[in-house]
């Protein structure tokens, strides 16, 4: 079974440094283009922690389309 996993840029050459380390009978990456996503999430927050925080929540609000606010 193939799982999709989805890397968090817009960067098409971090994009590709991944899939190269990756199995790709195994997994799947896909980007924010490739689910359609072409905003651009501000890298404001102190701590990588908050940061991925942060875009997790924008990507959750993008694929659910839910209007909640995404700080």
């Amino acid at each position: 079974m193939k799982h999709k996993v989805l890397l968090v840029t817009s960067n098409e050459h971090k994009l590709s440094e991944f899939q190269a380390m990756m199995d790709e009978t195994i997994i799947e990456l896909v980007s924010l283009k490739d689910i359609g996503y072409f905003e651009e999430i501000i890298e404001d927050q102190l701590t990588y922690q908050d940061q991925a925080v942060k875009k997790s929540c924008c990507i959750d609000r993008f694929i659910s389309r839910d209007d909640h606010y995404c700080g």
